[in-house]
């Protein structure tokens, strides 16, 4: 008998069911994000190491090249001034701090540039050649997989997910980290420089206040949305299903002949309206939180500008240093929503990613490889005896037997004919013959042996068969 149905398998921590049991649900999930990372991390590994120490360095660079910017942006307004109160106007201006500070500028905003242009150069480059990475363990695994998983809607609905989301998701969700990365670079930056602000150090905490709100509702709808994304896969895939078939050139004669192509269309109309319906309510749901959240992050900011200002009218700070702490107040706000959203668009990432991590658990027990090491070769090119003993089968989540106590012997040089109608079980029998599928019941045996103890691959050598159908 084959092994267990291919099941989807979760990891999802329980709730917590009192007080006391809140530690454990908490690390169970945050243990789940880390494993589920690690794997990431592994497959780019395994792509090519050179992916994760170019976004190392990138992640720093661009974590610190704002501040740099706006430091160097304050100095330049500063000396100007400086010049202007002083009446230093009419000095030579090349030579002067402004024109080093203003080619500096340039200078540092070139190699800015080109860092981001290396950085969606290396995020290109690399997903592709992880796609390639996980698309091979995929191909490679389906080596692994007995027939009998393929008639079932759950395995699909793996694959489908795994084959979907698993290519374009590790380089992602590894680009907003090394995002991440450089954003609290970026952050502790402009705390640092607004901490040296007379009167408003106590900015940072009233911004961070305001956006926990914001982090809260984020995560809650990554996981809405990964669960209904997933509970409703089977729409996705009659959904493809009803307009890849009228493009399919195989089928065309028949859609145009039995006048099928409105029914498909309509059928695609139905289901779509459904699997939008969902979504569309967990995207406005979402939305109008994220516009409450946006008022009161709006008016924290008004308060901030109109103080830093009142602080140049009373002289206690440059113009230039105005336009520095309005800047850091401004990154501060979108790092922290920056922060956020990445996190929680890396949460949602991670959890695609155990379509993947499942699908690739799976062991199959007719096809397995590391089963099959050890298994008797078929002998080729001399006759052979089979015979079936007892043998009854019914498929994968059924409870039909399609063969029932068949008895059956075929000696070398016999040529024996199945007829029966439909559905009477002649091709599965010859799937069993073949050990594409084990007997739920009885035994096969060729010369004498259960054709259990020979490799699959050797097996499948003396056979010769054109399925009805054939691809």
């Amino acid at each position: 008998m084959n092994g267990p149905p291919f099941m989807y398998r979760h990891d999802r921590p329980k709730p917590p069911t009192n007080i006391k049991d809140i530690p454990r649900f908490f690390t169970e999930l945050i243990g789940g994000f880390f494993y589920r990372f690690s794997y990431i991390l592994k497959i780019v590994w395994k792509t090519g190491p050179w992916i994760l120490f170019l976004m190392s360095f990138i992640a720093l660079f661009q974590g610190l090249t704002p501040v740099i910017g706006s430091l160097i942006t304050t100095e330049i307004i500063n000396e100007f001034q400086f010049a202007f109160t002083s009446g230093k106007l009419d000095a030579a201006f090349i030579g002067s701090n402004v024109f080093y500070l203003i080619v500096f500028f340039f200078i540092y905003k070139f190699i800015k540039s080109m860092v981001s242009t290396l950085s969606a150069a290396i995020n290109r480059i690399a997903g592709e050649k992880v796609v390639r990475q996980v698309k091979l363990q995929i191909m490679e695994k389906t080596k692994e997989i007995d027939m009998s998983s393929f008639d079932l809607p759950q395995f699909y609905e793996k694959l489908e997910n795994a084959n979907r989301e698993a290519g374009m998701r590790p380089i992602s969700i590894l680009s907003q980290t090394f995002s991440i990365i450089s954003t609290l670079i970026e952050l502790i930056s402009y705390i640092v420089v607004l901490a040296t602000a007379p009167d408003i150090w106590w900015a940072v905490i009233l911004i961070v206040a305001i956006s926990i709100p914001s982090a809260v509702i984020n995560f809650i709808y990554r996981r809405k949305n990964f669960e209904y994304i997933r509970r409703r896969s089977k729409d996705r895939r009659q959904m493809n299903y009803y307009s890849d078939i009228l493009v399919n050139k195989d089928m065309v004669k028949e859609i145009k002949m039995y006048d099928l192509s409105d029914n498909f269309i309509d059928r695609y109309k139905t289901v779509f309206l459904s699997y939008y319906g969902g979504m569309r309510k967990l995207i406005i749901r979402e939305s109008v939180w994220h516009a409450m959240l946006a008022v009161a992050s709006s008016i924290a900011n008004l308060i901030f500008y109109l103080l830093i200002a009142k602080m140049v009218f009373d002289g206690k700070i440059y113009i230039g240093d105005y336009t520095l702490y309005t800047g850091a107040i401004v990154a501060i706000t979108t790092g922290v929503s920056t922060l956020i959203s990445s996190s929680a668009n890396i949460y949602e990432g991670t959890l695609f990613i155990d379509n993947l991590i499942s699908f690739m658990k799976e062991k199959g027990v007719i096809s397995s490889p590391s089963q099959n090491k050890s298994k008797i070769k078929v002998k080729k090119n001399v006759p052979h005896t089979i015979e079936f003993v007892n043998v009854s089968f019914r498929y994968p989540g059924t409870e039909k037997d399609i063969l029932k106590n068949i008895n059956l012997k075929i000696e070398p040089g016999n040529t024996v004919v199945l007829v029966g109608l439909n559905g009477a079980g002649k091709t599965t029998l010859i799937k069993l013959l073949t050990r594409l599928y084990d007997p739920t019941e009885g035994c096969i045996l060729l010369d004498g042996r259960d054709i259990r103890d020979f490799d699959p691959t050797s097996l499948y050598e003396i056979f010769g068969i054109i399925f009805q159908d054939f691809g």
